[in-house]
């Protein structure tokens, strides 16, 4: 195990990892250990910045593919389905990396009277396990080619809720240009990136476990400078206790995710 992991974990946050690094080790010939968000807990440096730059995010790492389920606790799973539900006008919505608010966005339907057209409702994730649980709306993903997807879906969602796996900033600007990809308005803005239009949701980092604010500072103003995004007042929860703090960030005002209390700063200069 890394050593400088080793400083900054708890004992008990420690012992519990390394009982799972065990397992991961013992079983991994079996078909758990395809994701790559499963197969290592990367922590490096950067070359120039001497800061971490990788890090996995423990709910997915400790509950494994099994249990992906429970990534987000009832509340915010139903809570992010249901935005999406709301501010999607076409009912043409793209779950990347988000397989929990996907499954509440189907237990939504089953529970209602009148469910909605769910046809052009997709879920965009790595581990191919999810086409047998959701057969064609499941689309593979993989961040390292962040559009290497079916055409058909080039500027096809009016809403698309993303969460980055890994806590850096390489991950999380691909999956802005993923996000850029899918989205069905956006507006060339000249030496800058696009901007998006249409209501998209981006969930990303507050504070880490292991890293601290300083550097989940750093991550949340590289986000703000790719995607112009600000912070609402939801904060998701998971049914894990070895989760990291998030925020939900949006281009859009939302009456159920209500705005944000905190002065985050992540303008930085460019307020």
């Amino acid at each position: 195990m890394n050593t400088l992991l080793s400083t900054e974990l708890s004992a008990d946050t420690l012992a519990a990892l390394q009982a799972h690094l065990k397992t991961q080790e013992a079983e991994k010939d079996s078909a758990v250990s395809e994701d790559f968000r499963l197969s290592q807990l990367c922590v490096h440096y950067e070359d120039a910045k001497g800061r971490l730059s990788s890090i996995l995010r423990f709910p997915e790492f400790f509950n494994g593919v099994s249990c992906v389920n429970s990534w987000y606790d009832d509340r915010t799973g139903r809570a992010l389905a249901q935005e999406a539900i709301e501010q999607s006008k076409e009912m043409r919505i793209a779950f990347v990396s988000t397989p929990a608010a996907y499954r509440d966005f189907l237990k939504i339907q089953e529970e209602s009277d009148s469910p909605i057209d769910g046809d052009n409702v997709f879920l965009f994730e790595y581990d191919r396990r999810f086409h047998e649980k959701y057969g064609p709306h499941f689309v593979f993903y993989d961040y390292n080619e962040p559009t290497k997807l079916p055409e058909q879906f080039h500027h096809f969602f009016d809403y698309v809720l993303v969460d980055p796996p890994y806590l850096n900033t390489n991950c999380m600007s691909k999956f802005a240009e993923t996000m850029r990809w899918l989205a069905k308005d956006v507006k060339v803005v000249p030496g800058k990136a696009d901007e998006i239009l249409n209501p998209c949701t981006f969930i990303t980092v507050r504070n880490t476990l292991v890293l601290g604010d300083r550097v989940a500072r750093m991550l949340r103003k590289e986000m703000y400078a790719n995607l112009g995004f600000t912070p609402s007042g939801f904060t998701p929860t998971f049914e894990s206790k070895l989760s990291n703090q998030f925020l939900t960030y949006t281009n859009f005002l939302s009456n159920r995710f209500g705005k944000s209390t905190e002065d985050y700063d992540d303008s930085g200069d460019e307020k």
